[in-house]
């Protein structure tokens, strides 16, 4: 019965054709014993001089109309922004007021899911698969080729942030290896270990009464392999590895800070309290860490000392506070005081981007669970199936978290202060079966 599918779809194809066809025709407005006729249409506005082309020697004619009606939602995008439209459809269709997100949904997408997935070696396996299906099937188009495009790039993402966090299936990797070498966070821990040895503060005293011998370091190598335990015979670096884990998360922090930055940017002219909102982040990122009694990245890579961080962030801290509300107040009268509410809203997301780090670091503990286990039993037989089952399932777990998260901090973190939705897409006559061949 397959060999009957091509004929009835183009059938059916044909069909509609009429239908809609019959449907448009019913829709004008005819006068003069039916000599003349009307009809109101949506025109995208970057096509009225292609329809005004298409009318000349016509015995028809144009013009704009305006009413009250909810307009349709029109997007023409190609390349990555066309796979970013993709995305976007999936939670709403922008408004008519909004300007297009596709684009910054798209990248930002591929950032986050980067860091969830959180390894190279699984971004690698991505890059395999792309590869294959761009040589299986070279002659996709569409929404295929669109899907194919947004794996080559989550995957080329993914294998980026995995060296820059020099993590590699789940596999330890020891401070004097190549591959650590290379790696930005190692980079940054280094420095972070080299500025506690110099200013010995609260963090070198901790750590001091941990390890006494710590005393005696001189290098930020030397700190590193000090603070370091054995556990059936295999070394843990703790101090190595509780940096590591307070620098990734600052980082989930400030791309969390940098996507609400730009959300804030969007709108800046239709809500200018989001300014202030945006100053006040920023004033907060500098400020908090006196009471947490942290050292951030901007202060121990030497960018900004604390004393001056903290002063900086408090001036800035109350003066978007202060912007915010009174832009508020002038935008909406006495209604405006409430912005005060949304303090709680706004740092309520930026601490939200620390899934980013909380998936990823799961993704990389499970990972390195497996391969402990694996090894515990040997190889072979059984270590080989143990790996590839448990590597499966951490794959499997980290593709939904890093759809289900990648998309939830565009459509709700970012949307709340730029996104307005509730459009309609713009959807035009046009022949089915035509484009069906």
């Amino acid at each position: 019965a397959s060999r009957f599918f091509s004929p009835l779809q183009k059938a059916l194809l044909n069909a509609l054709d009429k239908a809609q066809l019959q449907e448009a025709k019913s829709g004008a407005e005819k006068v003069l014993d039916e000599k003349l006729f009307a009809i109101e249409a949506f025109v995208p506005e970057n096509k009225t001089a292609f329809l005004e082309e298409m009318l000349q020697g016509k015995a028809l004619t144009a013009e704009l109309v305006v009413g009250e009606e909810m307009y349709p939602t029109y997007m023409e995008n190609q390349g990555y922004s066309r796979v970013g439209e993709d995305l976007v459809h999936i939670y709403d269709t922008p408004s008519v007021e909004d300007p297009d997100p596709s684009l910054w949904v798209f990248w930002f997408f591929a950032v986050f899911y980067a860091m969830i997935v959180a390894d190279a070696g699984y971004g690698f396996l991505y890059f395999l698969f792309a590869l294959f299906l761009q040589r299986k099937f070279p002659e996709w188009t569409g929404v295929k080729k669109r899907c194919r495009t947004l794996l080559m790039t989550i995957s080329i993402f993914a294998m980026g942030w995995g060296v820059l966090t020099a993590s590699y299936f789940g596999i330890t990797i020891g401070p004097d290896n190549p591959l650590t070498k290379i790696s930005l966070v190692d980079q940054l821990a280094q420095k972070k270990a080299t500025y506690h040895l110099a200013a010995k503060d609260a963090t070198y005293q901790e750590w001091l009464r941990l390890y006494p011998a710590i005393a005696d370091a001189r290098s930020s190598n030397e700190f590193f392999t000090i603070a370091t335990t054995k556990h059936e015979g295999k070394v843990q670096y703790k101090a190595l590895n509780d940096f590591y884990d307070s620098i990734l998360m600052e980082i989930a922090l400030i791309v969390g800070l940098i996507h609400l930055l730009c959300s804030f940017g969007k709108s800046a002219r239709k809500n200018p309290s989001g300014v202030g909102w945006a100053l006040a982040m920023i004033g907060g990122y500098l400020y908090f860490p006196k009471f947490l009694a942290a050292i951030t990245i901007l202060n121990f890579t030497g960018i900004i000392p604390p004393h001056i961080a903290y002063f900086l962030g408090s001036n800035l801290l109350w003066i978007g506070l202060s912007f915010a509300i009174l832009a508020s107040v002038w935008q909406n009268k006495l209604v405006g005081l409430f912005e005060i509410a949304n303090v709680i809203q706004v740092f309520a997301d930026v601490l939200s981007y620390l899934r980013l780090y909380a998936l990823g670091l799961a993704g990389m503990i499970m990972a390195d669970t497996f391969n402990q286990i694996a090894l515990s039993v040997g190889l072979l037989p059984f270590g080989w199936i143990i790996l590839f089952v448990g590597h499966t399932t951490n794959i499997s777990l980290g593709i939904m978290g890093g759809v289900i998260h990648g998309l939830r901090l565009n459509f709700l973190e970012w949307y709340h202060y730029c996104f307005e939705g509730g459009g309609r897409p713009f959807n035009p006559l046009k022949l089915l079966n035509k484009l069906g061949e």
